[in-house]
């Protein structure tokens, strides 16, 4: 195995010593004000599964963001639910 690069370590260590070194944080429980999801509707179990269902009922197999739909189209089911 190959040996860490000495002078990665030592900026390691300056940034360490300078408390500066980044660092993945836990995911902590509360509102989500760093991303989209503000309201948490990512996490809901019920509101995946009727998604889910409507989406199927509707023969479409997306289930995420697709990217832009001016780009890759548009479905029908999108712009009703729009139209609501």
């Amino acid at each position: 195995m190959k040996r860490f690069p000495v002078s990665l370590s030592a900026k390691l260590q300056s940034r360490t010593a300078v408390n500066a070194l980044r660092q993945l944080p836990e995911q902590k429980k509360g509102v989500d004000f760093s991303s989209n999801d503000y309201l948490g509707f990512a996490r809901s179990e019920l509101l995946f599964q009727k998604a889910a269902a409507m989406l199927s009922q509707q023969h479409n197999t997306h289930n995420g963001a697709t990217g832009s739909r001016l780009l890759s189209g548009n479905h029908t089911f999108y712009a009703e639910t729009e139209d609501r």
